[in-house]
């Protein structure tokens, strides 16, 4: 069978993000569900682990954006810098 031959589904259109913090430990469980509730991808993530910077970043995005990047580079650093944030290595959803 080839790459072609495969049989594809259509990509759902709905998806809920469940996160859990654990704010006396700092840390948060992300999950990602699709419309059916079915879990996608689970992140635990340790903010304690995560430079201040950074955390500027998750939190204070339109501060952090006007000190590190060009003008007109905003949505791209925005999706960067979440992934990198909670070490995301691979797009959620191929």
């Amino acid at each position: 069978m080839t790459r072609d031959q495969i049989p594809t589904r259509a990509m759902p259109t709905h998806f809920d993000l469940i996160i859990t913090a654990d704010y006396p430990n700092r840390t948060a469980e992300f999950r990602l569900l699709d419309g059916h509730g079915s879990q996608i991808v689970y992140r635990q993530t340790d903010f304690k682990t995560i430079a201040a910077s950074h955390l500027q970043g998750l939190f204070d995005l339109r501060n952090y954006l006007r000190n590190y990047v060009d003008e007109g580079n905003e949505a791209a650093a925005v999706a960067g810098t979440i992934q990198k944030a909670l070490a995301i290595r691979k797009p959620l959803l191929n």
